[in-house]
């Protein structure tokens, strides 16, 4: 008996040389042809696996910098003078009391330091600061 295998679409068809066949939907390592006769072993190439199909493109969120700039920009305008004329909050990360900080008004370096710690302390990263100002309107 004969035992053959063909490529059908994306599968794999065998024949069992009887008129039964059936598909096999893995790849298929060197094939072996048994004949009443003689055992023959055929060395052909597996057959090519299909490309995966791509993943659907997924948004991807924002940078850390960029979500600290989020922070900044709704915060204080990205402004190291701001000063809320309501609380009194001062600086790029508006520091409630202000001189809780302890920065001059103007010194970008410095309060971008405290914001920094401040973020790390309570949120672990720019993005989670970001994403608890756009649920609540602060940080």
């Amino acid at each position: 008996m004969d035992i053959s295998f063909s490529r059908s679409g994306t599968s794999t068809e065998r024949s069992n040389g009887i008129g039964k066949s059936f598909k096999i939907s893995q790849i298929i390592e060197p094939v072996a042809i048994i004949n009443k006769k003689k055992t023959e072993v055929a060395t052909t190439a597996p057959l090519q696996p299909e490309a995966p199909q791509q993943a659907p493109t997924q948004a991807v969120g924002p940078s850390e910098a960029e979500a600290k700039a989020y922070i900044y920009q709704h915060e204080s305008g990205n402004d190291p003078y701001a000063v809320n004329p309501t609380s009194g909050a001062c600086g790029l990360g508006q520091s409630l009391p202000c001189e809780k900080m302890g920065c001059e008004l103007g010194d970008y370096a410095c309060q971008d330091t405290w914001a920094t710690n401040y973020m790390l302390d309570k949120y672990g990263s720019w993005f989670a600061a970001m994403i608890f100002h756009q649920n609540n309107n602060y940080w």
